[in-house]
């Protein structure tokens, strides 16, 4: 019968404990590269969106400064 590791075999075999820190930092690793990426999209999303605010913005004032020097 196959049963988990106790903490006092994962003690007495150094392999066991070994593994399972690899194991603890494999994961942290991910979430750590994870948090990354959607800081990243989120940070790309939002430029995105200012810079789209800002192309918006400049074409409302080139149009309003045509107006200004038609009616002029």
């Amino acid at each position: 019968m196959v049963s988990g590791a106790t903490s006092a075999e994962i003690e007495e075999r150094p392999f066991l404990r070994s593994f399972f820190s690899y194991v603890y930092t494999g994961l942290v690793a991910l979430l750590f590269l994870d948090l990354i990426h959607s800081l990243i999209i989120v940070l790309g999303v939002q430029f995105l969106l200012i810079y789209s605010c800002f192309c918006y913005a400049s074409s409302l004032i080139i149009q309003l400064l045509q107006v200004i020097t038609t009616t002029n």
